[in-house]
């Protein structure tokens, strides 16, 4: 039987394992010892373990005898290796043309011809040549533009002598084309022998270069000046004749420098990371709400009397000063979207970037965008409400409090901040900040372009024109109706659209997770303390109440926690200290307003306010027109002589349920009104009229009522 085949791995050969370089030094009993080439380790592999990692591709083997052969390649060609790595287009059509001459000699050697120097200089082999080269190339005229002579004359074909080179060291190099190369560049000195600068002067270079690698990034021509008058020189190096370079040679020698540690030493180290940090091609996520990205950009706006938006600078004074009337200083886009749809999840618009803004935009995630697309007129797709498994979130403001923090661990939500000024850690939602900006911002009146004094021929404070309202219009607008239906080219998109690739997902993969509602009101909405009333609760003047909150009361008037979903004011969720049930449901009695936002409630109530001043309450009757509103809830205890409070017991818990159901009713009796039922009953209204008179007569010495009486009724009231 025989034994499985083992792969040849010679000592002395380099093995390329996981990024990491092992030199082979000795085999034994199927082990193989090996020496880490940048640390010094000592350690030693099985020879089974190295075959799987040779046959899955993470190991790379080089025996010493292709060491050799690269080393002397590289060495031949002045560093290249292959075709690829030379840059020049006019010397790789050279190398393709004296490649299809080397391949026309081939062919002549195969048809029983004797390649010498005196057989290739013949005119007719060389006519034949220039012809075969030719079809072998597929170009009729690449002899008319590629260089393949002598400097003398580069069009015309070498000599024998020449050309037999050509198929020696093209078959030495085992048929590596980009032998066939002009090797101009290998002329004359090179690497530090070219510089011809004395180490004096040398010094002075990197002296200048040093103070120019700074952040408050010096100019080089005034810096090269001054440098000359500080710069010391010693005697002797006078006597060799120091002379400081020119301003052209501190140019060259800047050139040189790499545009990363430029940037890096010039523009700071945290802003150098957003500007030439690698980029992020994981795909993190592949469901739809597995993981969401959020952050926060930045606009100074100034709101005049006439709702017209202009742009200008804050001082350091008005930092902290409160806004003027109808001004927002500065507004706040948060925007959160998901990593493997790049759908827009959320996006608010606020004064400040705070917990509350926060707490609103993951309720929007959380939550349909219909009221948006009705309201905005747009027809496109919003992503659908979601139950979020993972946020990531920089480590700004916004987010770096513990009520966002408790809110989303909460909803069992896996919650990660990264670094501040560190885009690459949330690539996604920061790239989609730039096609904002330069898809729906470049476009609006007022625009201040990218950067300081990048439209310096532009009066962004005269043109602005953008109000509040519409800017919100417009950025709902685009983050429904254009950003997911614009194709995509990010990491694992591959040119679909997010709505397209939302199908895809949710087609592929699993059903989208259903967002617990009670959580998201507890975790997500506002939480208030109040103490029950007849009324149940009233937060923000809102009127909840049930009657399983009546009877979890029982008159006793308890403290408890009452959490209403901003967005949603169809009931609000009750929770008490010490209560373990189910959180009490208690749904609002003022329906006028069921279907408002929180926010346009207040609203409406503060307009109700300021046109009427001396305005308390809200009344049902002028409910349509103030939305204002007054809940009263009573109940009617039975009399003590009336015998139905000694019935049997269930009689009477079934009369304590009525009494804590909740019912409007006006506020006072409507004037010219009666009872119904008695319109016609003279005697018991003359007499209550009686009674009603003689009080007010004892109190304020009026005539007496018993001389009133009333007159005929002729006309029915009703």
């Amino acid at each position: 039987m025989t034994g499985w085949p083992q792969y040849k791995i010679p000592v002395g050969s380099t093995l390329d394992l996981d990024d990491v370089r092992w030199c082979v030094t000795g085999k034994d009993q199927g082990k193989v010892f090996v020496e880490n080439l940048e640390g010094g380790e000592i350690t030693q592999f099985s020879r089974a373990w190295l075959k799987k990692k040779i046959e899955d591709c993470s190991c790379k083997v080089k025996t010493p005898l292709e060491e050799a052969k690269r080393e002397e390649l590289l060495q031949y060609t002045g560093g290249f290796e292959r075709l690829e790595n030379i840059k020049s287009k006019e010397e790789r059509l050279n190398i393709r043309a004296r490649l299809s001459v080397v391949l026309a000699i081939e062919e002549l050697e195969k048809e029983g011809f004797k390649i010498t120097h005196r057989f290739l200089s013949a005119d007719g082999v060389r006519a034949r040549l220039l012809e075969d080269a030719k079809e072998f190339s597929g170009d009729r005229h690449i002899f008319n533009k590629a260089k393949i002579g002598s400097t003398t004359s580069p069009w015309e074909l070498p000599k024998g002598r020449t050309l037999a080179d050509w198929l020696a060291t093209y078959r030495r190099f085992d048929r590596n084309e980009v032998v066939l190369m002009s090797r101009h560049h290998m002329k004359g000195p090179r690497g530090q022998e070219r510089c011809k600068l004395s180490k004096p002067q040398l010094r002075f270079i990197q002296y200048v270069l040093s103070i120019w690698l700074r952040v408050r990034k010096p100019k080089i021509a005034p810096l090269y000046r001054k440098a000359m008058a500080k710069f010391k020189v010693s005697p002797q190096e006078r006597a060799e004749g120091f002379v400081f370079p020119s301003l052209t040679s501190i140019y060259n020698w800047r050139h040189a420098i790499s545009k990363l540690v430029e940037t890096l030493a010039r523009e700071g180290e945290r802003h150098a990371v957003n500007l030439i940090g690698a980029g992020q091609t994981e795909i993190r996520a592949q469901s739809f709400g597995d993981e969401a990205e959020t952050d926060q950009l930045l606009i100074s706006l100034f709101i005049n009397d006439d709702g017209v938006v202009r742009a200008r600078r804050l001082s350091e004074a008005e930092e902290n000063e409160e806004p003027a009337p109808n001004e927002i200083r500065r507004v706040w886009l948060h925007y959160m979207i998901d990593i493997a749809t790049r759908m827009p999840l959320a996006w608010v618009l606020a004064e400040s970037a705070d917990s509350d803004t926060t707490m609103q935009l993951v309720r929007m995630a959380t939550r349909s965008k219909e009221r948006e697309k009705i309201k905005y007129g747009c027809k496109g797709t919003s992503a659908p409400p979601v139950r979020l498994r993972k946020v990531i979130s920089d480590n700004g403001n916004a987010v770096r409090n513990g009520k966002v923090a408790a809110a989303l661990l909460g909803m069992g939500t896996i919650y990660k901040t990264v670094r501040t000024y560190n885009s690459n850690d949330k690539p996604h939602v920061e790239s989609a900040f730039r096609t904002f900006e330069f898809q729906v911002a470049g476009f609006e009146n007022g625009y201040t372009g990218g950067k300081p004094g990048a439209l310096p021929g532009s009066d962004p404070r005269g043109e602005a024109t953008l109000t509040l309202e519409a800017f919100n219009r417009t950025i709902t607008q685009y983050f429904i109706d254009e950003a997911p239906h614009q194709k995509h080219r990010g990491t694992g998109m591959y040119g679909a659209t997010p709505a397209q690739k939302l199908r895809e997902v949710t087609r592929k993969h699993r059903e989208i997770e259903t967002p617990d509602v009670d959580k998201r009101q507890i975790q997500l909405g506002i939480t208030k303390e109040f103490t029950i009333n007849g009324q149940g609760v009233q937060p923000f003047g809102l009127p909840f109440n049930s009657t399983a909150l009546q009877l979890f009361d029982g008159g006793k008037g308890k403290k408890v926690l009452v959490h209403i979903d901003p967005d949603r004011l169809h009931y609000a969720l009750i929770t008490a200290e010490g209560y373990t049930g189910d959180p009490i449901k208690a749904h609002i009695s003022m329906t006028a307003v069921r279907d408002c936002t929180l926010a346009q409630f207040l609203q409406i109530k503060q307009d109700a306010v300021e046109a009427d001043p001396h305005l308390k309450e809200i009344d049902d009757q002028v409910l349509q027109d103030a939305l204002k509103r007054r809940a009263e809830a009573s109940g009617m205890f039975p009399d003590s002589d009336d015998p139905l409070n000694y019935t049997r017991l269930a009689e009477l818990e079934r009369r304590a349920e009525r009494l804590g159901r909740v019912e409007c009713r006006p506020k006072k009796p409507y004037a010219g009104t009666v009872r119904a039922g008695s319109i016609m009953d003279h005697a018991k209204s003359a007499s209550a009229a009686k009674n009603t008179s003689e009080a007010a007569a004892s109190e304020a010495g009026t005539e007496r009522s018993k001389d009133k009486t009333f007159a005929k009724v002729k006309e029915s009231k009703l």
